[in-house]
């Protein structure tokens, strides 16, 4: 399916808002637990006062932190699983490493004297909340993979051997996964049998390509242990151009295992090529920041833009705006608005770069271009989830096809939500300008991501008029 890693990010949004919203009751319940059923049993009376808004103040710091620790044992993993036994622990640490936080916290800057029993009970209630919250999500999730509104990933598995009978055996166990087995493929005619483990077997390791697209793959796991290291890199690099994930067997590569990503099935460790930081909490974090920033700024901007919007209308009629297709996260395309800058036949000989003193730009064109204000109806783009504050720039899809066939790993674009504005940007790298040096400025921060650095760049947004026209 061509949007599955959007649906793994909506679900990783409701895995992340649930566990905030169980953790909260967890830690209410712990405190309605004391201070009423308890005492209204008479099995531990209130015999001092307490002052609600001292609770209220731990509930504001602790919820936070609870995140941020389960953040650290691993609970926002894009691929993970809502529920299973190793998320289980997972949520089993993250809760009593929270809770011994908030402790230290709470030693170290004491404001108010807590009940001991409501630190007591917190760990428990909160765990068996976010297990119960967790458990209704999967049966939720399990309902609509069922009812076929959410579809798994399609997966080809490369080999037909042994390897790649367990490897079909472990994703048929565990269909939380969410991997669909689609077929496998040989690596000779000589060796392809009818099936494995029940699952066709399409063709030989030539006929990949086309089966990928054919049934719409969107996920390649290498089984097969006759592969040499480089025929392995090689067929990943073609993968990569379809936006398809490729993950091997760490058996097969007896090297090149450095800046590679891993994921557990059930066991069964999968190695794939470098993934990016954008990923899990930080990915949480990311949408968040883009939504809060896009919000406030279409809101304070809007006489602004009205502003602008009178000024193009001054200078050369309607319409205000340019509208384009431009492709973004996996390989989605959707429509990119800008304050119209060029006259309205600007391309009527086909599209190019735009150049210096360039008569295709209007007059107050020119004014809005340098300093980046032609841009600014993006923030309706960001503010609806097509695009990022900061990320690679969008391109149109015609020369996004074209330049995938040109520069390797140009496809790694779109692995991530293209951005209003770019480290290549601020770096001059814009326009007509080096294709391969955009495409590693590009690389750069898809590898080096930190919510840091997206608000470095957008404050280098604000200066950055090299090659600006």
């Amino acid at each position: 399916m061509a949007n599955v890693k959007a649906v793994q990010h909506r679900l990783l949004q409701r895995r992340f808002i649930l566990d905030c919203v169980m953790i909260l009751a967890g830690m209410l319940f712990a405190y309605a637990l004391r201070f009423y059923v308890l005492h209204w049993l008479n099995i531990l009376p209130v015999e001092k006062g307490y002052d609600p808004r001292d609770y209220a103040w731990l509930l504001a710091y602790a919820l936070p932190v609870m995140v941020m620790s389960y953040s650290w044992t691993g609970m926002y993993g894009l691929r993970d699983p809502v529920f299973n036994y190793d998320i289980g622990k997972r949520v089993i640490r993250g809760t009593l490493l929270g809770v011994a936080l908030v402790l230290t916290i709470n030693f170290f800057f004491r404001e108010a004297e807590y009940a001991r029993p409501v630190f007591m009970t917190a760990p428990f209630s909160v765990i068996g909340f976010v297990f119960a919250g967790r458990l209704y999500l999967r049966q939720y999730v399990d309902r609509l993979r069922a009812e076929r509104r959410i579809g798994d990933i399609g997966t080809l598995i490369v080999g037909a051997g042994d390897s790649a009978r367990l490897l079909i055996r472990k994703i048929h166990e565990h269909p939380e996964c969410g991997l669909e087995v689609g077929g496998a493929v040989a690596a000779q005619t000589s060796d392809a049998p009818d099936e494995v483990e029940g699952v066709p077997v399409l063709g030989t390791i030539s006929d990949m390509m086309q089966i990928v697209r054919e049934k719409k793959i969107r996920r390649v796991i290498f089984a097969q242990p006759n592969l040499t290291n480089k025929e392995i890199f090689d067929l990943m690099a073609e993968l990569e151009k379809e936006l398809v994930d490729a993950r091997f067997v760490p058996n097969l590569l007896e090297s090149h295992l450095t800046d590679c990503s891993f994921e557990n099935l059930d066991g069964l460790p999968l190695f794939g090529l470098k993934d990016t930081p954008l990923q899990g909490m930080n990915l949480v974090v990311k949408n968040l920041f883009d939504k809060i920033v896009s919000s406030i700024m279409l809101l304070l901007g809007a006489p602004f833009y009205a502003l602008i919007a009178l000024a193009v209308w001054l200078d050369s009629g309607r319409p205000l705006f340019y509208k384009q297709r431009r492709l973004g996260m996996d390989g989605r395309s959707y429509n990119m608005y800008k304050f119209r800058s060029m006259r309205l036949n600007a391309e009527q000989n086909g599209p190019g770069w735009t150049r210096p003193d360039d008569d295709r730009v209007t007059r107050i064109g020119r004014f809005l271009r340098r300093w980046n204000l032609d841009e600014w109806p993006q923030l309706i783009n960001v503010w609806r989830g097509d695009m990022s504050l900061v990320g690679p720039r969008p391109e149109r899809p015609e020369w996004a096809q074209k330049f995938k066939e040109e520069f390797p790993h140009y496809m790694m674009r779109h692995t991530v939500k293209s951005g209003m504005t770019g480290w290549a940007q601020v770096n001059g790298l814009r326009g007509d300008t080096d294709l391969q040096a955009r495409l590693d400025a590009d690389l750069y921060y898809i590898e080096n991501w930190t919510l840091w650095l997206d608000i470095k760049i957008l404050l280098m947004t604000m200066r950055a008029t090299k090659n600006a026209y």
